[in-house]
């Protein structure tokens, strides 16, 4: 998924797992390097990745800072591009530590999952991790796929669900990435589990040949805004849709798998007291507090000034 966790989203999914498998088959060639398995140089350095989106990038600064504030001796390493890229710095040891969200990580391992409430996505994302890996307690904080409308059309057919949507559905249109309509999450799966046909689809960003999500997810909440469409596709973690004040509606038939902030880590590369820390982050991160922090991110701010604010809020 190009830019790594967040922001392009489980609407445009397209992801290949070649290179993690090579990744994952050269370590089990080499069980016998202690070191290799473990992730942690001689020094208990604690090496924190990401990807190469703002909301990998700032959770990545947060857990650095959690940890280097509880006496762990970090780095981070930064902006390593799609999924593929940054889960096989973690294979190879690169980096120990990496933040992700359950149901996306869950997708990539097991392709016929079909879980999406959040404690089954868990549950099965644990039991699909390869046998190097695994992942601590998830945060309230989440990314997951959505449908959006302003509060002038929430009061207006009087939504709180895509239940309530349902019959409206065929008079309204739908905004959202391109490739909505062909993924489990987009038209076909709105159709199926809610009977909801929408009267037009209008796809963003409005210029493809040079696809930025976070573009597209202004020019989508303007569309909202502005009544050119009346329903969005966005994700809960979009700073727009705590911006402006939209509704975000129900899944109440939990289409949409849950994305909630997790962190994935090498075995023996933390200890019990770090794993600690990384839930004590997990019980103080919000969906809002992410939605701020990738606006002020995508806004300019550096991730790590970002985070340095949100700790000492947060008591960490």
């Amino acid at each position: 998924m190009s830019g790594g966790v967040g922001r392009a989203r489980g609407w445009l999914r397209a992801v290949s797992a070649i290179g993690v498998v090579a990744a994952v088959l050269a370590l089990s060639a080499c069980g016998s390097n202690e070191t290799s398995l473990t992730g942690r140089s001689g020094s208990g350095e604690v090496v924190v990745g990401s990807g190469s989106s703002p909301l990998g990038e700032v959770v990545a600064e947060i857990y650095a800072g959690a940890l280097r504030d509880a006496g762990a001796k970090v780095r981070t390493d930064l902006g390593l591009g799609a999924r593929e890229q940054y889960l096989a710095a973690l294979d190879g040891g690169k980096v120990n530590l990496v933040p992700e969200l359950t149901g996306q990580l869950l997708d990539h391992y097991d392709r016929g999952a079909t879980a999406t409430e959040g404690k089954a996505v868990y549950e099965a994302l644990s039991r699909s991790l390869p046998e190097q890996l695994s992942v601590s307690d998830p945060a309230a904080a989440e990314d997951r796929e959505a449908l959006v409308v302003t509060e002038t059309t929430a009061h207006r057919f009087d939504l709180k669900s895509i239940t309530d949507l349902a019959p409206h559905c065929a008079q309204l249109t739908l905004g959202g990435p391109f490739a909505v309509s062909g993924s489990r999450a987009g038209l076909v799966g709105l159709r199926e589990v809610y009977g909801c046909g929408f009267e037009q689809f209008a796809g963003f960003p409005l210029d493809t040949a040079t696809p930025d999500p976070a573009s597209a997810d202004r020019q989508l909440a303007d569309a909202l805004r502005t009544d050119r469409v009346q329903v969005a596709a966005l994700s809960t973690a979009t700073p727009e849709v705590t911006a402006d004040s939209f509704v975000v509606l129900q899944d109440d038939k939990s289409l949409f798998p849950a994305q909630n902030v997790i962190p994935l880590f090498r075995k023996g590369a933390l200890t019990a007291d770090q794993i600690k820390v990384l839930d004590r982050v997990a019980g103080e991160l919000t969906t809002g507090d992410l939605a701020d922090m990738i606006g002020r991110v995508q806004a300019g701010q550096k991730p790590a000034a970002v985070a340095a604010e949100w700790l000492p809020a947060h008591g960490l």
